[in-house]
């Protein structure tokens, strides 16, 4: 066999190998249609922080759910547990938001300073901290359309930095809030 082929084959199978290692949500469209999040947990190893993954529909073209998602200053309206967020600024398909969190002790007077880098064509958007009172925090939202709705695919990865916590409980406590950022959104959409 020659090189060039054996590379074409590896690099195949390595390509083949990475896609399905990626977990597929696990939802049947009916359990979509009824509202059901899927939500897991994903390890990808080497010490780096576990990614929460969720994948629900919601009744809305995505252009709608786009519009919502995008108006960071408006996300203490209808978040869970956003208390205050404040637009810093606006540049074409960047933005720089803050946003206040109201959670309990150990978490009270939780902030940080995202930057939203937008693909509107793709009606997707990732954000990275830039800064705040907590380790890390980092996020993407990806919205597909389903027929007339929208299939929102949603991840974080968070680290509060409150060593006494262990992070299987910050994990644990991050995929349970999920299926709540999808029903806010969902009452919330216009």
């Amino acid at each position: 066999m020659h090189t060039a082929t054996r590379a074409f084959i590896l690099a195949g199978a390595t390509a083949l190998s990475a896609w399905a290692a990626i977990p597929a949500f696990a939802l049947s469209d009916a359990e979509l249609q009824s509202g059901k999040v899927d939500v897991q947990l994903i390890d990808h190893g080497n010490g780096k922080l576990k990614e929460v993954k969720a994948t629900g529909l919601i009744k809305a073209p995505p252009a709608k759910v786009w519009q919502l998602l995008t108006n960071y200053g408006g996300y203490r309206s209808f978040m869970p547990r956003v208390a205050s967020s404040t637009l810093e600024s606006r540049s074409g398909n960047s933005a720089v938001a803050t946003m206040k969190l109201d959670l309990p002790i150990p978490f009270k007077g939780t902030w940080y300073t995202n930057r939203y880098t937008e693909n509107p064509g793709a009606f997707t958007f990732n954000r990275n901290m830039l800064k705040g009172s907590i380790k890390h925090n980092e996020g993407s939202w990806q919205l597909k359309p389903h027929g007339a709705h929208t299939l929102a695919i949603y991840t974080v990865r968070t680290d509060p930095g409150v060593p006494l916590i262990p992070k299987w409980v910050v994990d644990t406590a991050t995929k349970q809030t999920v299926p709540s950022i999808f029903e806010a959104i969902r009452k919330n959409v216009r």
